[in-house]
């Protein structure tokens, strides 16, 4: 992975902007897994960081997500396949130290307390990235507009449009190697809860934005989480 100035915009213009925009509904889609997605938060009023909330990312960042056990009534009848390994939508789940899984893998266990998020996550982990790039889309448009502002600047700002390493056919194995070379494997395996604060959101005149640390800490969740 080739790390980039955070959000140089002087080296995102002409072709080689063109070329990054071309490709970066797939690539923010699967970058590092399948791509952070990411990153994701939910704002109440367009325009007002102030008034932001939290999605399930910034909770899962947070530890507001590793409770015990899963979603009240998980609707296994919609999600049959979230109710089966990897994911076990419908088993009690115990609190635990990382994200990732005990061996070192990412845990697909995570997305179950945001059911939201859960058909975009199934098609990711079955390799289906152009699907999750699509239903992940939707689900953040629908949630608010101000969402794909937001994960684009992490995109743009943390490298994942440059990455051309990712194509629609990179398997989690792949872009778990790629999260070792980019953060080292402890780094992203044996990372617990973060603590973020209403300074991590940014606006910059422009578009809002997180803080450079938020945005690496989404980037090693996303590892963590297989997306």
């Amino acid at each position: 992975l080739n790390p980039v100035p955070y959000l140089d915009r002087s080296r995102r213009t002409g072709p080689s902007l063109a070329r990054a925009m071309a490709g970066s509904s797939l690539r923010l889609a699967c970058a590092l897994l399948c791509a952070p997605l990411a990153q994701s938060v939910r704002v109440q009023r367009i325009g007002s960081l102030a008034g932001a909330e939290s999605s399930f990312r910034v909770s899962a960042l947070s530890g507001k997500a590793s409770g015990i056990g899963p979603p009240k009534q998980f609707d296994c009848l919609r999600f049959p396949d979230a109710c089966k390994a990897p994911f076990n939508c419908h088993l009690p789940r115990e609190k635990k130290k990382f994200k990732a899984t005990a061996d070192g893998h990412a845990d697909w266990s995570n997305w179950c307390d945001s059911p939201e998020y859960v058909q975009p996550a199934l098609h990711c982990q079955k390799g289906e990235l152009r699907k999750y790039a699509s239903t992940m889309r939707a689900t953040q448009q629908e949630l608010s507009p101000v969402i794909p502002l937001i994960d684009a600047h992490y995109c743009f700002a943390f490298g994942h449009c440059d990455n051309f390493e990712i194509t629609a056919n990179t398997t989690t194995e792949q872009a778990e190697a790629m999260c070792d070379v980019r953060f080292g494997h402890q780094a992203w395996t044996k990372m617990g809860d973060v603590k973020y604060s209403a300074f991590d959101y940014k606006y910059d005149g422009i578009m809002p934005h997180l803080s450079q640390k938020a945005e690496s800490d989404f980037a090693r969740l996303a590892c963590a989480m297989g997306n």
